[in-house]
């Protein structure tokens, strides 16, 4: 969307949003990989207290926003092109990589040691 009408693309990272939810596993291992086969979810979120799917209130939550990308307007037939999406991407990727390693010493929980997964 963003190639085709030519949107900014703002690169942005929730530091803390992994304090807002707790993953439980009250099932065995077995059993869970036996649903897992069937496509049946076996993790359960928690968030705050008597009201698990809120969110925890006490996360610190702290958003960081780059500077746009912007994008052209590809309106051409057939546009954007499978390799126009690729490159953008890398580029986007390449910005939110670069605004995660510029802030994580001062909002990570684990500062410097933190990494950014990006699949």
């Amino acid at each position: 969307m963003a190639l085709k009408h030519g949107y900014d693309l703002i690169p942005c990272y929730v530091f803390g949003e992994e304090e807002t939810f707790w993953n439980i596993q009250p099932l065995p291992s077995a059993l869970c990989s036996l649903l897992n086969r069937w496509n049946v979810p076996t993790a359960f979120f928690w968030g705050s207290g008597i009201l698990p799917f809120y969110p925890d209130s006490s996360a610190e939550i702290t958003i960081v926003l780059g500077s746009p990308l912007r994008c052209p307007a590809l309106r051409r037939a057939g546009s954007p092109q499978p390799n126009e999406v690729e490159s953008y991407h890398r580029k986007f990727v390449a910005a939110l990589q670069d605004l995660f390693d510029r802030n994580k010493e001062k909002y990570a929980k684990t500062g410097r040691a933190a990494k950014l997964e990006v699949l």
